[in-house]
Parts: structure tokens; sequence; C-alpha cells
């Protein structure tokens, strides 16, 4: 996956709703839209609601963080991605992607600098899991540590009470 563009603007939800409009129907006509997301918190969940409803034939999905606060989701799932090398950045001149590098670079985790660009990134990122498949799944939503698995003690004795069950059964009869 390659990052090639995108569009940083405040903008009110009129104009929102063109731009995201104008630039579905560009990459449907071209052949090249699969799917649309639309972070779902706050405003988003209405927004999405409206673009659903004008979708001229192409897919709107609503995104959601998974209860992952943005340094899990920055650190733990789009970090591993950047690196290894299933999402790259052009090198092209851009003011979305010069923004994105800087954001990337500066995040230190207390939201001291602006990381807008960082969120949609990690947003398209998650609507191409989907389609893109990835060498190891868990990169992308779990953890970089690996989960402990803590079994219940007890789980042998009842398999053995059960593996013994039948053979009393059996004798009874």
């Amino acid at each position: 996956m390659i990052l090639l563009d995108g569009i940083r603007k405040h903008v009110d939800r009129a104009g929102a709703e063109q731009i995201f409009m104008n630039w579905c129907s560009m990459y449907h006509k071209q052949g090249r839209l699969i799917r649309a997301g639309i972070e779902k918190h706050g405003k988003g969940e209405e927004f999405a609601d409206a673009m659903m409803r004008a979708a001229d034939g192409w897919k709107v999905k609503q995104l959601t963080t998974g209860n992952r606060s943005k340094g899990e989701r920055f650190e733990n799932q789009l970090a591993p991605v950047m690196m290894g090398d299933r999402l790259r950045i052009t090198t092209a001149p851009g003011e979305f992607i010069s923004q994105f590098v800087d954001e990337f670079l500066s995040y230190d985790g207390m939201d001291t600098f602006p990381n807008d660009c960082l969120d949609a990134v990690y947003y398209c990122v998650r609507l191409a899991k989907g389609f893109i498949k990835w060498s190891d799944e868990d990169s992308m939503y779990g953890s970089v540590v690996e989960k402990i698995r803590s079994r219940n003690p007890l789980h042998k004795l009842a398999r053995r009470r059960n593996a013994a069950r039948p053979q009393m059964v059996q004798r009874s009869r």
C-alpha cells in the first residue's frame, strides 16, 4: 500500500461532504475505489450516515478505534505496518505527506502536537486491512508484545473426570 496524498483542511460539514463526494466519485470512475471509510466517533457518525445515503455505487464503512488509545494505535498498530514495508510513503512533495511525516516523527503520546494526519492514515490502513494480506496479522490489531494466556489450573482435572465418566456409565449398565 502506498500513501500518495490526502487533504488537510478545516472545513464545515458541507465542504467536507463535497470533498468526500468528489474524491469518491473520481476514484470510483477510475475503477480504483473499493470502499470509503469514515471515523465514526463524535460527529463522524452523522456524517457517515449522510455519506452512506448519498453514495453512488460505492461502499462507505464506519470505522472505530476498537477501544484503543491513540498511543496504542500509532505505536502498536500503525508503526509495525510502516516498518514492515506494507505501507510506503510517496517521495512526491505534497502538503499532506509532509504534514504526516512531521506528525509521525514528532508524536510524543501526550497530544503536544496535532495528529490529524496520523489518524487519517491509521484509518486508511485499517480500512485496507481486509483487502491486503499482511504477513503477520496480529501486528495490525494486536500488540507487538505477545499476550500471555493463563490456563485454568483445574482444566486437567475436569478433563480427567470427563474421560473417566463414560467408563463409569458403562459399568453400571
